[in-house]
């Protein structure tokens, strides 16, 4: 009789292995075989840095100092204990029972711990549970808070700085986070000391309410991996050293001034998700150069009012409205490609930029006022002949050659009287609207379709005219008034 032994699945130390025995046997020239299998035992892990590096596995910390809870159900961490780890690694069970709370103190004035990582097992982080980590620079958490809930209570216990007390430590930074419990109560606000040393933050679990890392000044990194759905108003807001910002796809809608004044922030890739940002989402972020638009987002709403290094925008297809103020100020901007799916360009939404060409797609039908003001840079502006247009859309547009308008508009002056000169699209809100508005490099117009009024032209220094087939009527005395036509 021969026996083999085959190797059918490798032992890890994540899983078991396989052996496969056969045996062989050949009596009076018939052959009989027969074979087994064999379990093995599952190896040890491999760790380096504490992480397994066969099954990412953590090698958790071990002589921490915990206590049954009142139910008798779980256990409660309530001290460093005996363990001497800088990287405390808390795990989610211990003697069979799973690990749900911190207890306030527990960590109190552990200056040499580096790194916290708390498990999704726990249900509880009390406060003040991490006061006086004076060396803490990484610390992983399941939800932001003492606990998670489901609306803002007054004591905002829901902000991150709460887990870290209202008492000065040494190495520590004074917050003011503000919060606002409900629509029908005014704001507040909560100081906290954060150990200066805290660079990075990963949530693994939990929802935000808003306001939770309000003025973390001193956070560079955060990785936020869960399944929330949005961001509401000023969850980053004031992160001024905020570097690097990992979101899930999952996230629908930004909040107003959700990143407003991450001055360090320099690239950002939108949730596949996102829908909609809101008010103020972005703005002020100074240094913010590059954002990579995702395929579903359809509008915005000053969203990157004063990002002064922005540059080369794309908005995908699908997106609509291009809200109020949304480029206002982003000086760098000098390229944008817009979506055939376009339909508004709101009030402002290119101001103080350094847009140079422009060009509207068909599908927009609403261009509101004052939407390319002060666009110093600006050479050319088509815009399309479906679109309504408000009034001085080009005033302070020092720079511009070449504009494209669907028709002209009859607007009211600041006597209330209507008026039809082309000098509209130039005159400030509060300003005479004379010729002198028009600027002296603007040699091109085009008008494509509707009646042309009498004085259009009047005292316009352009030379060339083009009219769209759309146009109906005109003065015949109209070129008259255009001293320089060629």
């Amino acid at each position: 009789m021969e026996v083999t032994t085959e190797l059918v699945e490798e032992a890890t130390c994540s899983k078991e292995g396989v052996n496969k025995h056969t045996a062989t046997l050949t009596f009076e020239g018939v052959t009989y075989t027969d074979s087994n299998e064999e379990k093995l035992a599952k190896t040890k892990h491999t760790f380096e840095n504490r992480v397994c590096t066969n099954c990412s596995e953590r090698e958790y910390s071990v002589g921490l100092a915990y206590e049954l809870s009142e139910d008798g159900t779980s256990y409660e961490v309530v001290g460093l204990g005996e363990c001497s780890d800088t990287n405390v690694w808390i795990p989610s069970t211990y003697e069979g029972l799973p690990v749900t709370k911190i207890r306030q103190n527990a960590f109190l004035n552990c200056t040499n711990i580096t790194e916290i990582i708390v498990p999704n097992s726990v249900l509880m982080i009390e406060v003040a549970a991490f006061m006086g980590c004076t060396s803490l620079e990484s610390l992983s958490i399941p939800f932001v808070g003492t606990e998670e809930i489901e609306e803002i209570n007054v004591d905002g216990t829901h902000l991150f700085g709460v887990i870290f007390g209202n008492s000065s430590f040494d190495n520590s930074t004074e917050i003011i986070q503000y919060y606002t419990p409900s629509e029908n109560q005014l704001e507040k606000s909560r100081i906290f000391y954060i150990p200066n040393s805290l660079r990075s933050v990963t949530i693994t679990g939990g929802t935000f309410k808003g306001g939770e890392f309000d003025n973390c000044s001193m956070l560079t990194n955060v990785v936020v991996d869960n399944e929330m759905t949005s961001l509401p108003k000023s969850t980053f807001y004031g992160c001024e050293k905020l570097e690097s910002i990992t979101l899930p796809d999952t996230i629908e809608t930004f909040g107003t001034y959700v990143f407003g004044e991450c001055k360090s922030l320099k690239s950002i890739t939108l949730p596949k998700n996102l829908e909609k940002m809101d008010y103020m989402a972005f703005t002020s972020c100074e240094n913010l150069e590059t954002v990579e638009f995702n395929e579903n987002l359809k509008s915005t709403f000053a969203s990157f009012f004063y990002c002064e290094k922005l540059n080369n925008v794309t908005l995908p297809e699908g997106f609509t409205t291009l809200g109020s103020n949304t480029f206002e100020g982003c000086s760098s901007l000098t390229n944008i490609s817009l979506p055939s799916t376009l339909e508004s360009v709101g009030e402002k939404a290119f101001s103080s930029s350094a847009i140079e060409k422009i060009v509207l797609p068909e599908s927009v039908t609403t261009v509101e006022s004052e939407a390319f003001s002060n666009c110093e840079s600006l050479k050319e502006c088509i815009i399309s002949d479906n679109a309504k247009t408000g009034s001085h859309i080009f005033v302070g547009c020092t720079s511009l050659e070449y504009i494209s308008l669907p028709y002209i508009e009859t607007f009211k002056d600041h006597l209330d009287q209507d008026y039809s000169y082309l000098s509209f699209y130039f005159g400030g809100q509060n300003a005479s609207w004379n010729y002198s508005s028009i600027p002296a490099t603007l040699t091109h117009v085009r008008i494509g379709s509707g009646v042309i009024p009498t004085n259009t032209f009047l005292d316009a220094k352009i030379n060339t005219v083009t009219f769209g087939n759309g146009v109906t009527a005109m003065n015949d005395n109209e070129f008259v008034l255009i001293s320089s036509l060629s």
